[in-house]
């Protein structure tokens, strides 16, 4: 398999193998998924909260975690 993304990092999920996500089944009458070990999972995964970590250093988010269109707005005319 073809890796698209370089990660500097080994990422550490949160939850260990085997352990069942309970409520997070999007299929209705469907068992709870179980996590998976860290290398079953695609590379760009462990960084698609560092877009949110940069944006928040922005100031793109209000608190809550909020998407503040206004700063977006302006931050794009001055581009």
């Amino acid at each position: 398999m073809t890796q698209l993304f370089e990660v500097d990092e080994v990422a550490i999920s949160s939850c260990p193998p085997g352990t069942v996500l309970t409520g997070l089944s999007v299929i209705k009458d469907q068992p709870d998924p179980v996590a998976l070990p860290d290398d079953q999972y695609p590379a760009w995964l462990w960084t698609v909260l560092d877009d949110n970590k940069a944006k928040l250093e922005k100031g793109e988010k209000k608190e809550g975690g909020e998407v503040d269109f206004a700063m977006q707005k302006k931050r794009l005319r001055a581009q």
